[in-house]
């Protein structure tokens, strides 16, 4: 995605919608964009590139999509909240993992001589040298608003017709999504020489993913949404409830808010498994995380009813902990990433570097 902010405004649009895809595994990597160059346009683009995805998947039953760092999921989620559309679907290939971040895939399986991890450094091990005008996106986004200050085409193509500059916007586009291919191929080709098995040794079936269902205030706030004109010509006009546009359209955001809230919460409690299980050592800063953790030992608790082991844990205590337990602080319960194991925790010491666990009998 390539995406332009107005600090003014404090907006920001996602003006190109680029993927490359496979119909077959042995031919080049074929390329599909979608353009926006308003709010209006954004939606548009942003459902069409939802749905162009879920009709692959179901041709392709088992498909990924692949993308290097995280501003694509973080602007999956702004866009599906912010234009209230293609919630569910987004919120069910965040859960089912259908999209794989390659960056720590890289960075915990690759020492690079290179200053960064960008992919750009990355794509010398597997890639030709670029031939895009358009080099990074600080570029795409200069040449982006050369484009809305002159008199050319909404395409991108050859002049007059079309506009060069966001042709070269979208060359650009298409060789970050042809490397971000190219280098799933070079990774699985490393993982065969290596002798690893080609998927997962424990591997859920379409059949096996959870599927969220949309909740009752959902389906209505999508349906009062459904009946907005589109376009409008007035806000204020009137509609079939008896409240202008503009308040309809507010009562059916406001009727999903606090569902709607309630998934950021979610969506960086998995954000923090999918690190513990890629590139732990990410979870350092993270101040709702222990991370680096060691057994350092374990005692039993009877009681007249049943019991429990106590187990004892030390980590850094420089980590900048945001967590309290104990001395009425109230219940706090962590999980155990690499066994999905909840227990209570039994006492906490930021500043000591301790934590104790209580396993139940």
């Amino acid at each position: 995605m390539e995406g332009i902010q107005d600090s003014v405004a404090g907006t920001k649009l996602e003006y190109l919608f680029g993927a490359c895809y496979r119909d077959t595994p042995d031919i080049h990597p074929l390329f599909k964009a979608w353009w926006a160059h308003t709010p209006e346009e954004e939606k548009t683009a942003f459902a069409a590139w939802v749905d162009w995805v879920e009709d692959r998947r179901r041709i392709h039953p088992g498909l990924h999509v692949y993308h290097y760092a995280a501003y694509e999921k973080t602007a999956m989620r702004r866009l599906a909240q912010q234009h209230a559309t293609r919630e569910i679907e987004i919120d069910n290939w965040l859960r089912n993992g259908l999209l794989v971040d390659l960056l720590p895939v890289v960075t915990s399986s690759i020492v690079l001589g290179e200053p960064s991890y960008s992919i750009k450094k990355v794509e010398h091990l597997y890639m030709d040298q670029r031939e895009a005008g358009v080099t990074n996106a600080g570029d795409s986004v200069v040449a982006y608003l050369h484009w809305q200050l002159s008199d050319e085409p909404q395409v991108p193509g050859e002049a007059p017709e079309a506009s060069a500059k966001l042709k070269a916007i979208e060359d650009y586009n298409r060789e970050d999504c042809e490397s971000t291919a190219l280098l799933h191929d070079w990774l699985r080709q490393r993982k065969a020489e290596l002798g690893l098995p080609e998927y997962p040794l424990q591997q859920s079936s379409e059949d096996e993913q959870e599927l969220r269902e949309p909740q009752p205030l959902e389906l209505l706030s999508e349906q009062l949404l459904d009946e907005i004109p589109d376009p409008l010509a007035d806000n204020n006009v009137t509609g079939p409830l008896g409240l202008s546009w503009k308040a309809h359209k507010l009562l059916a955001q406001l009727l999903s808010f606090h569902h709607r809230e309630a998934k950021v919460g979610w969506w960086a409690y998995f954000d923090r498994r999918s690190k513990a299980e890629l590139s732990p050592d990410e979870l350092i800063d993270d101040g709702e995380a222990i991370a680096e953790v060691k057994w350092v030992g374990m005692d039993e608790r009877p009681s007249a009813r049943t019991g429990a082991d106590i187990h004892h844990f030390r980590f850094d205590p420089s980590q900048p902990l945001k967590l309290h337990a104990g001395n009425g602080d109230g219940r706090l319960t962590v999980e155990l990433p690499a066994t999905g194991l909840k227990l209570d925790v039994d006492a906490l010491d930021s500043k000591q570097g301790s934590v104790s666990l209580k396993l139940p009998w």
